[in-house]
């Protein structure tokens, strides 16, 4: 190894160069390879994501407010069912503190079990005027534990609304959901829950998921869930009723409630990331190879020595290790 690094110390213009292409190559592998890594990893971090449908109308993916009740009823192969509605603006308590609030069913930590629940319990959530905060919200906001504090909110839709808070949840950092600081449950929501809106007249505040038993069958589970929506929406209203996995949904360009990734541009980037990395090899290879005569006469004064074949072979593997962790760390 002595004899290798005096070899470089000797013919810098040539470490050098083959040094910083290495570097440049694999720093702009490890940026690019790192962000698509994240962005798949986002798709997929729902553990049962395979097994969770999201379901469209034809335009986009977003149904209305009574869906849930239907498929819960009607859907055997069901095991949760869940709505979730688009961020909403709202202003909290006399300080007027701005926030963003999203609309879940409890069953959301069962068909999103990647998110958790950090305190509080789920069953006080499933009742009338009880709602969850983030853990950053609650560190903000409140001195010791916030469960039971009240929250006055006002929203457009709903206007002045008074809140317990029964839970903190785990921020929604880096993850499939966007940002949030409170979620409340829909089944409460006024507009709806009061009648006043005529059942499955709007469509695309609500994404409702639907989490489906082991082994079932799609194209099963995606004609009961055609039928029935037939039963209630117009066919000129809702023309069709594709649904989506987690991953599926992540990728589409049709839903706005999740955060979403772009499938196309992230397979370009994944060609470039392999055609980088393959630069990059032939590069040292190509220069290695050219400077190969200048230590020629080492090798084969080891030869004349003694040394076998392998072990210069193994000398050469060696020092490109050496080099190549090296331009690595660097």
């Amino acid at each position: 190894m002595k004899s290798y690094l005096k070899f470089l110390s000797r013919n810098k213009l040539y470490t050098a160069i083959e040094a910083v292409g290495l570097v440049i190559s694999i720093a702009f592998v490890i940026l690019i390879g790192n962000y698509v890594w994240q962005q798949y990893s986002i798709a997929h971090e729902n553990p049962i994501g395979d097994r969770v449908y999201a379901v469209g109308n034809g335009q986009y993916v977003a149904l209305s407010w009574w869906d849930k009740a239907e498929f819960d009823a009607k859907i055997p192969e069901a095991e949760a069912v869940c709505r979730v509605s688009s961020r909403e603006e709202i202003t909290i308590g006399e300080s007027k503190v701005q926030g963003i609030m999203i609309q879940v069913d409890p069953e959301f930590f069962e068909i999103f079990p990647n998110y958790q629940l950090l305190e509080g319990n789920l069953e006080e959530y499933g009742l009338k005027g009880h709602c969850l905060i983030s853990e950053s919200f609650a560190r903000k906001h409140f001195t010791g534990s916030p469960i039971g504090k009240q929250l006055s909110m006002e929203n457009y839709f709903a206007g002045e609304e008074s809140f317990t808070v029964c839970g903190v949840y785990k921020d929604f950092s880096g993850t499939m959901m966007p940002p949030s600081d409170i979620l409340s449950n829909p089944e409460y929501d006024a507009a709806y829950s009061s009648g006043r809106i005529h059942p499955f007249s709007t469509i695309g505040q609500y994404v409702t998921l639907i989490k489906v038993k082991e082994g079932t069958d799609r194209e099963a589970l995606a004609k009961k869930v055609e039928d029935i929506c037939k039963e209630h929406y117009d066919s000129n209203f809702v023309k069709s009723t594709p649904i989506y996995t987690v991953p599926e949904l992540y990728f589409n360009p049709e839903q706005w409630i999740f955060h979403r990734g772009n499938k196309s541009v992230l397979q370009m980037l994944l060609v470039v990331v392999l055609l980088l990395l393959a630069s990059a090899i032939f590069n040292y290879v190509n220069l290695s190879l050219a400077l190969s005569g200048k230590r020629a006469k080492e090798m084969a004064t080891r030869r004349l020595l003694g040394a076998p074949q392998g072990s210069i072979i193994w000398k050469y593997i060696g020092e490109s290790i050496l080099f190549t962790a090296g331009c690595f760390a660097l």
